[in-house]
């Protein structure tokens, strides 16, 4: 359903147009005899539309149109007049207005085109909301996104994070193709390997590493789909989103280097403790004297305790003060 606020000096106007209205349309309508009056009510309820006359005492329909788009309101808005010359219909809509519809000898054909501008203007305004409130995502989203061409690799657009994290402007990316960022070997080969994946699976989930304006690596987590071509965008297109992972990379790498050296220095202790028993082993069947043996004991007390203790630090690093290993050094950890 519709919500109209229809607005004419007429009471008589208003009630004929509310009959009218109804056959050709499911509407919600609220009615006022003057601009002023509608105002107030634009300011206590949420309404889809304005239909409003133009000759009316106090404010016009071209001045009720002003006030309300210095306001910033897109409300859809429809002048119904019987009196809309060429001037005030060039003026309305320079005015903002998204209909101008004349009074004439025949109301239900005024009415049935009343009805259409109404309904074109509330589905193509909300259209353009949507598609705003689409864009606005995207481009204020914390996750880096960018458009690029599938033949030639060019980039067609790119939001304000990966701008960001790239460190380049929009300028400087219109002459720029994804090959420019690839970082490190075979840059074809990744590629291929990216694009092969998305042709096979339409979709792309990955690891690569790309360069910053500044001659900087940076590592980055993406996924790549296609945007196939329609009746506006004839290219094939695709969509990529990614966010910086340099340093989630580099404290893997660091906790990678961290439990080998632990697993080092528990391999020692452990292999100390085995020639520790097996020497004890030997004592016991040779009989040798209690002091030799009481000496191994000791020497294999301190490696046990060496190992407690490295096992303990690797537990700290490995979990939280809960004694919980965290998802992510759990998802490591497994993948390793």
């Amino acid at each position: 359903m519709i919500k109209i606020l229809l607005v004419d000096e007429e009471p008589e106007i208003l009630s004929i147009a509310e009959i009218y209205l109804a056959k050709f349309g499911d509407y919600d309508i609220r009615t006022s005899t003057s601009a002023k009056e509608a105002l107030k009510l634009l300011e206590e309820e949420e309404f889809d539309a304005i239909i409003s006359d133009y000759e009316m005492p106090e404010m016009d329909g071209l001045e009720f149109l002003r006030v309300i788009r210095d306001g910033n309101s897109l409300i859809p808005f429809v002048l119904f007049s019987g009196k809309a010359r060429e001037e005030i219909i060039i003026e309305a809509f320079r005015s903002g207005a998204d209909g101008v519809v004349q009074k004439g000898q025949n109301p239900a054909a005024n009415y049935a085109e009343l009805s259409h501008q109404v309904r074109i203007s509330v589905y193509r305004r909300k259209a353009e909301m949507e598609l705003r409130t689409k864009e606005y995502a995207i481009e204020h989203s914390i996750n880096g996104v960018s458009i690029i061409e599938y033949e030639t690799g060019k980039i067609t657009y790119a939001n304000e994070s990966a701008l960001r994290m790239l460190g380049y402007s929009r300028d400087d990316l219109s002459s720029m193709s994804i090959m420019d960022f690839l970082a490190g070997g075979d840059n074809k080969a990744l590629k291929k390997k990216i694009l092969d994946t998305v042709a096979e699976k339409d979709y792309y989930i990955g690891r690569v590493r790309v360069k910053r304006k500044d001659g900087t690596d940076m590592d980055l987590s993406v996924s790549v789909t296609t945007l196939p071509p329609d009746d506006l965008v004839k290219k094939k297109l695709v969509f990529v989103s990614f966010i910086d992972i340099t340093d989630v990379i580099k404290s893997e790498e660091e906790f990678l280097e961290f439990i080998l050296e632990t697993s080092r220095r528990i391999k020692e202790p452990v292999s100390l403790v085995g020639q520790s028993l097996e020497a004890l082993v030997n004592d016991v069947v040779s009989g040798t004297d209690p002091e030799t043996m009481k000496l191994r004991l000791l020497v294999l007390i301190k490696n046990i305790r060496q190992i407690v203790c490295n096992v303990n630090e690797l537990n700290k690093a490995v979990a939280g003060d809960d004694g919980k290993i965290s998802e992510d050094n759990l998802d490591f950890l497994f993948k390793i």
